[in-house]
């Protein structure tokens, strides 16, 4: 298990990268792609959709046993010690790069994970049930707080949706009026 929830990116630095995105990808658009682009196609293929976790679709993965060494100063030795590890595995839904965002208020709680295309797989160590409620508490905290935020990042995309087709028609029409000044007419394809 190597991903971390909700542990990357504040999801603000994550707003202003996807902006940087959309202008640089709207400024190398035709007038085709463009005319698409105005439509608003574009800004609703980047907005971001809320997480939702199953947790009524819980499965137990399973458990093996995890074995490590440890040192007794009482007996002046060595001795095994062998733990449970539970591993589990919730499905979600939404929009799964919010998984690796951080939201502004942030409930911080270490738990590795693997995240799948629809689902979270996760380990609890020790057979303590009070631990899968935390992280239970964790992810659903996070994950609304996150959802919370949407609304903002989401009109924070369409406006700067709105503001690169704005840029990038005048751009447009900048090279059409100083090919007019050629004087030569623009052969239609």
């Amino acid at each position: 298990m190597q991903d971390r929830l909700f542990s990357g990116n504040h999801i603000v630095l994550y707003q202003q990268q996807r902006a940087g995105d959309v202008y640089k990808r709207v400024m190398r658009m035709n007038k085709g792609e463009l005319e698409e682009a105005e439509s608003g196609t574009l800004a609703r293929s980047m907005q971001l959709t809320p997480l939702k976790l199953d947790w009524d679709s819980l499965v137990s993965l399973g458990q093996r046993e995890k074995r490590s060494k440890a040192y007794d100063s009482i007996f002046d030795e060595e001795r095994e010690i062998v733990e449970p590890i539970y591993s589990f595995e919730v499905p979600y839904s939404g929009s799964g790069v919010l998984l690796g965002l951080q939201p502004s208020t942030s409930n911080q709680l270490r738990v590795d994970t693997s995240v799948g295309d629809d689902t979270i797989a996760f380990e609890i160590v020790g057979a303590d049930p009070a631990q899968l409620n935390r992280i239970k508490e964790f992810m659903n905290q996070n994950a609304g707080a996150l959802n919370s935020e949407l609304g903002a990042v989401n009109e924070a995309i369409e406006t700067a949706v709105q503001q690169a087709v704005a840029a990038r028609n005048e751009q447009l029409q900048k090279n059409d009026e100083g090919l007019a000044a050629f004087g030569v007419p623009l052969k239609e394809e």
